[in-house]
């Protein structure tokens, strides 16, 4: 179907423009290249799938992107945060559209398609998942996760 092309269009587009948010340029590209070896492997994984049950589509790579996008965005945000900044806004805008295409693409598939269909979507966004927190302890966004939550989170209350 070409909504999956399109929902996989936009999470990888999303996702890329996540990446660039790794504050450390040497980070940034471990972490680029890294996750482009996962899609790599990712899209290896979809054909083969395909292949072997019969099926055809891109919903388990979008999926994963979809859980990959948002664990890595909380993991991002406390060090990134920046109120004020038109890309961070843009960011999180850009974000809310693709993650609501992706609820709206895994309804209408709950309700068109076979249960098996959703019960894939949903193991796939928690591979997604598994994956950024893993690329996160493999390259951690910055030395400070920690002391970079607390004083976003105080950036945040004092206003």
């Amino acid at each position: 179907m070409k909504i999956n092309y399109t929902v996989l269009l936009l999470n990888v587009t999303h996702a890329a423009s996540v990446l660039q948010f790794t504050p450390n340029l040497q980070r940034r590209r471990q972490r680029s290249i890294l996750a482009a070896k996962a899609l790599a492997l990712l899209a290896a994984f979809q054909i083969c799938l395909c292949l072997i049950l019969g099926c055809a589509g891109v919903s388990i790579i979008w999926c994963v992107l979809a859980g990959w996008i948002v664990t890595e965005r909380r993991q991002l945000l406390p060090v990134t945060v920046d109120l004020h900044s038109l890309r961070h806004a843009s960011l999180l805008v850009m974000e809310r559209v693709v993650l609501m295409l992706d609820v709206c693409t895994i309804i209408y598939y709950l309700v068109k398609a076979e249960a098996i269909t959703t019960l894939a979507h949903i193991c796939a966004i928690a591979l997604g998942t598994l994956l950024a927190t893993s690329i996160q302890r493999t390259i951690p966004v910055s030395n400070s996760n920690v002391d970079g939550c607390e004083r976003c989170r105080d950036q945040l209350l004092t206003g």
